[in-house]
């Protein structure tokens, strides 16, 4: 960033993102305009939404005034709409922007009246501090827009001194995925031979970690018992001690030449340089990377208060439910009615046992843990590529790409999709266990396997799908690259039917309540389902930005290296085809649509297309080299480091601004609301909420509220999406009822009446609002305003 110039990033505190109606036409000398409060210094850009028009409406006009009254432009920018829906005005920074009102005008004046700019608003006032003007005059509702501010290098070194401050949050989280992985790797010591470089351990040892968690926390609960933080600080924290005592022991007894050699003295301590010269070479360019890429996934979630979207308020539900357990859910209540839990925990236990060693908020704490796994992709493509290809800086290229480039893991943060993500962590390390402990007819990785299957089934049942599908791709291959093998091909056969058989035994208790809770239900579902291929095929997660370029270079890494007659290409190819057709089994004529869908399927492609462009590059790189002598093969190596160089800049302030602002649920005041909720409403409170239809006919909060039931413990008439997995009758009446809520929105006694019906006494509307009108509500005198804080209403049902 010090090399580039600012960033502008959106402001989540200085937004109003409803757009329901249109606002007063803009032609000729008639305007539109909005007040707001800016949260943050340095106001640098402002965001509308208009429908694009069909014919050109001439430049326009945005000037930014302290007040409706002034006439003076503190700034004045024109545009083109470009027939473009979203319009950005930029114009030079405010430093002293934070806290001052503000005033924006919108004029086209060569527009038409047939052809006039419609912008997009809401009929209320949702935008609490603000309010929207036509003509100069108020106007009922609030434009929709956003603000954006100039995040500079100031800023950037306050967030870095911050952080110096937050370091020691490295030993919870080594303790807790590096450390029982790594104890676990030792007991297989051909790892040390087959995976003999610094960065591979490391993966193993967190992809066998994060499959350990889960695992550990079943049977600790099978077994009668619960985890605690004392317990668990006990425990991981040992963890931590022994495999920092193991692996001194390992640097101090090396099994090959490249790990260097300590000698210890009672008196001195020496490092043979000779030694280590070649180790850091293959230790620090990765050490950079990952370095780089963890700055830039924890700046991108700087702003937010609490994660993004609808996944995450279930996934801090669950790990709440386990953090205060200690064992694995049994129910969903008394948060969701869900009385049986189905679904599948590896992360949520990950995130409360952050939270016990780190003594963190679980919001913070899970913004914290998937922004580090988020990186960790780029660890464990690392791990697969130097697997699948032998090669040191094809593996290397390949985790460049996806912890600095592609726009897939870095955008789940947006979603909330670390579930995903975490089985795709254990992806590669299950996968290469079973084919090593096939292939070798190796026990120990067998058992290494099992566990780590076990665990993978434990965090994402998707992934444990394409899991199988990498597999029977890499047996099918085999089998036709040595068809006279057969008999061997059959042997391996057997020990991966022994592995999954195995994971499958060890979790019986699980397996059984989620068979008979979900699976056998979701099976007669999608087997009934009609053909619905490609109905969410977006070609958009997988060809913007940079991700168009990746694409190309990846497919053209994919031609060459089959022509080269590599088979992981062959296999990386198979797969993704496989993970096609289990997404749109329909097209082939076979029941199972909706197993799976295509964004969890597009967003996975990363890993391939990032290790066929690693190959690609690594190719390049290598022809140079063999055809350049002397200073040539220094300028190339020169050239090669100045272009990676240029492109991780680039990568890296888009990484930073990765969050799509319409994912944001909460801000800040919702977080003080929240916590006034807690101490001022009693326990058994119901609270209704705004709402939504999402995918299909479950019903998602809009805005702050849908986080009061995992965070105050209060019930919700729109609960988390979980409950989608209770009784029929239950979710039925969650849809008629949030149905009932929007005829009602315009009728406050009609709403009211509804209200006390259902025995909800409490309303939310949160700062990003939704359908519900705080203006009527606190018009009827059936409603009471109990808290007002920032833009956030919480009114009481009473009496009327």
């Amino acid at each position: 960033m010090t090399l580039t110039g600012c960033l502008v990033r959106f402001d989540p505190d200085t937004m109003q993102p409803r757009a329901e109606v249109e606002a007063p036409p803009v032609y000729e000398t008639h305007t539109v305009g909005q007040t707001f409060v800016a949260a943050r210094p340095n106001l640098r850009a402002i965001e509308v939404v208009w429908q694009p028009p069909a014919d050109d409406t001439g430049p326009v006009i945005l000037h930014l005034r302290s007040d409706p009254a002034s006439t003076a432009d503190l700034a004045r920018v024109e545009i083109n709409t470009d027939g473009q829906p979203v319009a950005r005005w930029r114009f030079p920074p405010i430093p002293d922007s934070q806290g001052r009102r503000f005033y924006l005008l919108i004029e086209a004046p060569q527009a038409r009246a047939d052809h006039p700019l419609r912008l997009h608003a809401v009929t209320r006032d949702v935008y609490t501090p603000g309010s929207a003007y036509a003509d100069g005059l108020p106007w009922p509702g609030d434009l929709t827009f956003r603000a954006f501010y100039d995040y500079d290098l100031a800023m950037l070194l306050g967030d870095l001194a911050t952080g110096l401050g937050d370091v020691w949050l490295f030993l919870p989280a080594a303790a807790l995925f590096w450390a029982p992985g790594f104890l676990l790797l030792q007991c297989w010591p051909a790892a040390r031979r087959r995976f003999d470089g610094c960065w591979e351990q490391v993966a193993l040892a967190l992809g066998l970690s994060l499959a350990a968690i889960p695992f550990l926390l079943l049977w600790i609960t099978q077994l009668g018992g619960a985890l605690c933080a004392p317990t668990a600080r006990v425990l991981f924290g040992g963890c931590g001690v022994v495999a920092v005592v193991v692996a001194g022991a390992r640097l101090r007894y090396p099994v090959t030449h490249h790990a260097p050699r300590f000698t210890f003295h009672a008196s001195r301590f020496t490092l043979h340089a000779s030694r280590l010269a070649p180790h850091i070479s293959r230790v620090l360019p990765m050490a950079l990377v990952l370095a780089v890429g963890l700055v830039a996934r924890l700046l991108a979630v700087r702003d937010l208060a609490l994660p993004a979207w609808v996944d995450s308020v279930h996934h801090v539900l669950v790990a709440r439910i386990i953090a205060e357990s200690g064992r694995v859910p049994v129910s969903y209540e008394p948060y969701v009615a869900v009385p049986d839990a189905t679904y599948h925990y590896g992360f949520q236990a990950s995130v409360a046992g952050f939270a016990w060693l780190s003594g963190k908020a679980l919001p913070q704490a899970m913004l914290l843990v998937g922004q580090v796994f988020n990186l960790a992709a780029a660890l464990q493509v690392y791990l697969l590529a130097r697997w699948l290809t032998r090669r040191r800086w094809a593996a290397f290229f390949s985790a460049l790409i996806v912890a600095l480039l592609s726009t897939m893991p870095a955008y789940y943060v947006s979603w909330g999709r670390y579930t995903q993500l975490s089985g795709l962590l254990i992806l590669p390390v299950v996968s290469i266990l079973s084919i090593e402990a096939a292939g070798r007819r190796d026990r120990r990785a067998a058992a290494l396997g099992v566990l780590a299957l076990a665990g993978l089934i434990l965090t994402h049942y998707r992934v444990f799908a394409f899991y199988v599908c990498f597999i029977a791709v890499w047996w099918l291959v085999e089998l036709a690259r040595y068809p006279r093998a057969w008999r061997a091909r059959l042997r391996e056969l057997g020990w991966y039917a022994v592995v999954g058989l195995l994971a499958l035994a060890v979790l019986m208790p699980w397996v059984l309540g989620v068979a008979a809770g979900l699976w056998l239900r979701a099976f007669a579902y999608w087997g009934g389902k009609p053909s619905a291929a490609l109905w969410d095929f977006s070609w958009h997660y997988v060809n913007s930005g940079f991700d168009r370029y990746m694409l190309v270079v990846g497919l053209l890494g994919a031609v060459v290296a089959l022509v080269e007659r590599r088979r992981f290409s062959a296999v990386l190819l198979l797969w993704m085809g496989a993970l096609f057709v289990i997404t749109n089994p329909s097209l082939l004529g076979l029941p199972g649509e909706g197993l799976t869908n295509n964004v969890a399927m597009l967003i996975t492609w990363f890993m391939p297309l990032a290790i066929w462009c690693g190959f690609l590059g690594d190719e390049l790189l290598r022809n140079w080299l063999a055809v350049l002598k002397g200073r040539w093969r220094t300028l190339c190596y020169l050239l090669t480091a100045t272009g990676l160089v240029a492109l991780s800049i680039a990568g890296v302030r888009r990484q930073i601004t990765i969050v799509n602002p319409d994912c944001v649920l909460g801000t800040q005041a919702d977080v003080e609301a929240l916590a006034w909720i807690e101490g001022h409403t009693p326990p058994g409170s119901r609270f209704l909420i705004n709402a939504k239809p999402w995918q299909g006919s479950t019903y998602v909060g809009t805005d702050g509220g849908y986080w009061i039931a995992p965070l105050t413990q209060r019930p919700t008439t729109t609960p988390p999406a979980l409950y989608p997995l209770g009784d029929r009758d239950d979710v039925l009446h969650v849809k008629e009822f949030d149905q009932r809520v929007d005829e009602l929105v315009a009728d406050p006694a009609g709403l009211w009446a509804l209200l006390r019906e259902e025995g909800v006494d409490h309303v939310y509307v949160g700062t990003l609002g939704g359908p519900l009108d705080p203006e009527a509500l606190r018009a009827d005198p059936g409603f009471r305003l109990l808290y007002g804080g920032g833009r956030v209403h919480i009114f009481e049902v009473v009496q009327r």
